[in-house]
């Protein structure tokens, strides 16, 4: 069967990663090694936990999968796993599990294990972030009855969503580095341009349909930097918490992605210094609060 599918694989340029799965091998098997060694969980636990509010009980669990082969953007995810024959895939009907591609992880972040390791920390807590908002919003009348599924609404839960799981990973060098590293000021200024540009794009009549779930799919997959949803998110969380303090982004987690946003927008207000929002955008905030 391995044999099958890396045949399959080399036929199509190594999609599934194959070549690289082998090509990191020994540096996958070293930083599972100490992964293993230094038992990570009670950290990233802590750290996922952060913004989650208390006024539910959390009673599950969450089964971690390390492979060496995926999609070319999947270092980690959040999925339902089931297993079936004795293999594993991914089903509606399966366990709530995060899936971590050491290839990639090792290629992609740092060249020492030591580095790796501190970033698969941060990883792990904004994916383990996921799952819990995920089984927070099931026991939340505010996201049971109350859910805006178009196509502004689904961006809007990107930016919330993603902006604060990422705002964990990055959390301790945005607290350290910021105001000191220009780099975040230019890509928070991008993030936030793309951002409006891409409502825009959303709400008027250029794009097809299919255009436009391009463009919301691109709002959190691709390179870095580039997920305009995800990255303006992760700045205006680092202000929310800055000025207002955690409560504001616990908060955030309890009234939805137009609180969240529209805590962002205050801040513009009290002469702070940020990237702004267009006034479409605010107009469309203002009509849902």
């Amino acid at each position: 069967e391995l044999d099958l599918f890396f045949k399959n694989d080399t036929s199509t340029h190594f999609i599934y990663g194959t070549d690289l799965a082998w090509n990191m091998r020994e540096k996958s098997s070293l930083l599972l090694q100490k992964i293993k060694i230094e038992r990570i969980e009670d950290t990233i636990i802590k750290r996922a936990l952060t913004y989650i509010p208390t006024d539910y009980s959390i009673n599950t669990k969450c089964n971690i999968y390390f492979v060496l082969t995926g999609w070319e953007w999947g270092d980690a995810y959040v999925c339902n796993i089931r297993q079936h024959n004795g293999q594993f895939k991914i089903s509606e009907e399966g366990e709530p599990s995060i899936v971590i591609n050491l290839s990639l992880i090792s290629k992609l972040y740092g060249e020492t294990v030591e580095e790796q390791s501190k970033v698969l920390n941060g990883i792990l807590s904004h994916e383990l972030f996921h799952f819990l908002f995920a089984n927070y919003k099931k026991h939340s009348p505010v996201y049971n009855s109350n859910r805006d599924t178009s196509i502004i609404g689904r961006l809007f839960e990107v930016i919330h969503n993603e902006g604060i799981a990422h705002y964990i990973d990055k959390k301790p060098v945005l607290v350290q580095e910021y105001d000191t590293n220009p780099k975040f000021a230019e890509s928070e200024k991008q993030s936030i341009e793309n951002l409006n540009e891409a409502f825009l794009q959303l709400t008027g009549n250029n794009l097809n349909e299919t255009q436009k779930q391009e463009l919301l799919r691109r709002a959190s997959t691709g390179k870095y930097w580039t997920k305009y949803g995800s990255i303006a998110g992760m700045f205006m969380a680092y202000h929310i918490e800055k000025e207002k303090g955690k409560a504001a982004l616990k908060k955030s987690i309890q009234k939805g992605p137009v609180y969240f946003i529209n805590q962002y927008l205050t801040l513009e207000k009290t002469g702070s210094i940020l990237p702004v929002l267009r006034f479409e955008l605010k107009r469309y905030i203002d009509n849902r609060k």
